[in-house]
Formats: structure tokens, C-alpha cells, sequence
């Protein structure tokens, strides 16, 4: 968070003039929420007793902080006599601070801070929830989090972070339910903008097998599915001319992993096949999950559920055998 610094006109006293810049920035920390999510007048009042509070303890950490550096930082040795005094300086110091009360006062701040924070949450999801229900979007309430639509909504502090399946697809500050709600349906609409064509997918998918399996990233005609989607984001490509002429980072049309998990589950909506062929993926274990190495799909149908996990997939004609499974028997 960008603090703001101490302005000239403050106070002339350096040990005054910090306190109030530290005084400010305590304050800018224990109120960043909007209007509707700040603390009650209770509150407030009990936030200006700490404040106070702190502002002693900085004093009394300052002595000692000063009493110490004159025992500490000296070139040469100091005499017995001076030592003395210095040393019943920093004692005397050390004795006025008391770290047990202000451990007390911090402990109580944070406390103060999470509970309003925990309050604006609950507020913004409450909001959320009920714009999805004016606008029949699908909805559900879990422990932390919500989904909305396809979205996984999960919330720390003033962020919000939508997810599809096991993709990140958005992560923005906004405080006010309605307006997150207003980011999901923008997001969705980016989303459903992109065209699926299912014959171009399939045969974007298929070539992107082959040239994984070309250079040797398979492992018995299976292809780990984050490596696919790497080359099927790079044939995306290739059907835009400014890019074919000019391949640089400037021409490149980004193809996020949201995108690509969002336009499978489109796909396998109605099933897997494509004329005389049929995408099979193999289900992830534990240890490819937590390695990060598999794909969930978001569920485009029950809003209460994942959708399906892809480890490695391949593409193979009717009729074939094997022991790998069809996407849309995988659980």
C-alpha cells in the first residue's frame, strides 16, 4: 500500500515530527475500506486510544534506540565514567518500555483490523451473490469462496480472484459486491467472444499432438496437457497474417490457459469426438495435481462442481483400444 510521508508543517521536533508521519500511516492502514465497509464510531474511538497508545511506545522506543547507539556506536572505546552513564541511561530507558503492553495494543489492532476486514467480505459477497440471483446467473455459497457461473470467486482483503477450474483467470481490487459482479459478466463475455468452431479446435489440437510427439514430449502417444496447450496457443497463431509475416511478442495474440481450459469444457459439452476420431485424456494422480502438472476444467453445467482433470491426452480413430480414459467418462 502507498503511504504517505510526512509533510513539511508538522512538527519542528524530530522524535514529534516521526511520530505524527508514523501516526498517519497507522491511520491509512486501519482505514482503506470505502465508505460502506468502514468501522463502526466504536471503533474509530477505540482506534484512537491505540493510536495514542503506539505513539507513547514510539517515544519510549526511541529513548532506548538512543540510549543504545550511544553505548554501540562510538570509535574508540568509551571512558569508565561516561560508560556509566550511558549505561544508566539505556537502563533507565529499557525500564520505561514496556513490550508486554505494547504487544497487547498490536494483538488488539490486528484483531480490530481483521474482524472489519472479515466484515467487508462477508459484505461484498452478500452484494455478489445477490446480483447473481437478479440476473439468474448460476450461483453457490461454499466455506470461502463462491462460484458464480464457471468461476471460482475466492476473496483476500480488497482482492478477488476469479478461477476456472484450475486456471487463474482474473485478479483485481474491488470492494463493492455489484461491481465484482459486473467484472465476472465481462469476463465471461471476453470469454464466449472467442469463436469455437469445434472441427478448428480438434484439428488444432490433433496437429499440436503431432508436433509435441515430434519432439519427443510424449510418452507412448500421450502428451502432458500443459504441453499441449503451449503448442496449441503457438498454432493459434498461425492462422494471423500480421503474425506469419511478423512473428514477434508484438503480433503474438495471447492465449491464456483460462481460455484454453475454457474453450475443452466447451468442447466436450456435447462429447469428445470429431468426425472418426475421439480426444482421450488420461486422469491426473495426487502427485501430478499437486505438482501443478494437470488441468481442471471448469464446469459449465453444475455450478456446485470441478470439472474434469487432464494429466496427458492424445487423439485416436474409433474403434481403437486401449486402456486410456474418454474425458467424458473421467471423474
Amino acid at each position: 500500500m502507498k503511504r504517505e510521508h510526512a509533510r513539511p508543517g508538522f512538527a519542528e521536533d524530530p522524535v514529534e515530527h516521526h511520530r505524527v508521519g508514523v501516526n498517519i500511516e497507522i491511520q491509512q492502514e486501519l482505514y482503506f475500506f470505502d465508505p460502506v465497509e468502514r468501522a463502526t464510531e466504536s471503533t474509530v474511538a477505540r482506534t484512537e486510544g491505540a493510536r495514542m497508545d503506539l505513539g507513547r511506545h514510539l517515544k519510549e522506543l526511541q529513548r532506548l534506540v538512543g540510549a543504545l547507539k550511544k553505548l554501540h556506536a562510538t570509535k574508540k572505546p568509551l571512558s569508565d565514567d561516561h560508560l556509566a552513564e550511558a549505561l544508566a541511561e539505556a537502563i533507565a530507558a529499557a525500564r520505561l518500555l514496556n513490550l508486554s503492553e505494547l504487544l497487547a495494543t498490536l494483538e488488539q489492532q490486528a484483531r480490530d483490523v481483521a474482524g472489519r476486514i472479515d466484515s467487508a467480505v462477508e459484505h461484498r459477497r452478500e452484494n455478489l451473490l445477490k446480483s447473481a440471483r437478479a440476473r439468474d446467473m448460476p450461483h453457490k455459497r461454499f466455506g470461502d469462496f463462491d462460484r458464480v457461473g464457471p468461476f471460482k470467486v475466492s476473496y483476500k482483503g480488497k482482492k478477488t480472484r476469479l478461477e476456472l477450474g484450475s486456471e487463474l483467470a482474473l485478479e483485481f481490487e474491488e470492494v463493492d459486491g455489484v461491481k465484482v459482479f459486473e467484472r465476472i459478466q465481462q469476463q465471461l463475455e471476453a470469454l464466449e467472444k472467442e469463436p469455437l468452431a469445434r472441427d478448428e479446435l480438434f484439428r488444432t489440437i490433433r496437429d499440436a499432438l503431432r508436433i509435441a510427439r515430434d519432439r519427443g514430449k510424449d510418452r507412448d502417444g500421450w502428451v502432458p496437457v500443459r504441453s499441449l496447450y503451449v503448442y496449441v496457443a503457438l498454432l493459434r497463431n498461425l492462422q494471423f497474417d500480421d503474425f506469419v509475416k511478423r512473428p514477434t511478442a508484438r503480433s503474438f495474440r495471447e492465449y491464456s490457459t483460462a481460455q484454453f481450459v475454457y474453450d475443452l469444457a466447451r468442447f466436450g459439452r456435447r462429447d469428445w469426438s470429431c468426425g472418426d476420431e475421439t480426444l482421450r485424456a488420461e486422469t491426473p494422480n495426487m502427485a501430478t495435481v499437486s505438482a501443478g502438472k494437470a488441468m481442471t476444467l471448469p464446469s459449465l453445467e453444475e455450478v456446485g462442481k470441478l470439472g474434469l482433470q487432464f494429466a496427458r491426452v492424445r487423439v485416436e480413430k474409433a474403434g481403437t483400444g486401449g486402456t486410456e480414459r474418454n474425458p467424458s467418462k473421467a471423474r
